[in-house]
């Protein structure tokens, strides 16, 4: 699911506009140019019977946004946002019923002197 989320990112031109292909499973490389996307699974929820295993998941998704500067990490955020914000639709062998964005907040690092914007996602997978 994770790679078929980025590969759904990786084929947006207004995304790889901004981060080229710098879309990285769980973190960034700590030397990789900016800005840059990372993309973590941080919960998932399984939706079984008493006599069967699920056919949906629930998946919570952070989608981190890195840049130089709070704009361009926003501005990256706000690119994917507009791409999977409401999203449903087969990439690969994943069947997304909805992704829906249900935060963000955004941070800096002083000492490297990064800006993140962490977007949180709720995925409702089809199995």
């Amino acid at each position: 699911m994770i790679g078929n989320l980025i590969d759904l990112m990786l084929a947006d031109n207004s995304i790889t506009a901004y981060v080229g292909t710098r879309i990285y499973p769980v973190h960034q490389d700590q030397d990789a140019d900016l800005p840059a996307i990372s993309v973590i699974i941080t919960d998932l929820e399984p939706t079984d019977t008493k006599t069967d295993v699920s056919r949906d998941d629930f998946i919570d998704v952070d989608v981190i946004s890195y840049g130089r500067s709070a704009v361009n990490a926003f501005r990256v955020a706000d690119t994917v946002r507009n791409v999977i914000d409401n999203y449903t639709g087969t990439q690969g062998d994943s069947t997304f019923l909805a992704i829906r964005l249900e935060g963000m907040n955004m941070s800096h690092y002083p000492p490297d002197d990064i800006y993140t914007v962490v977007s949180e996602y709720r995925v409702h997978l089809r199995r």
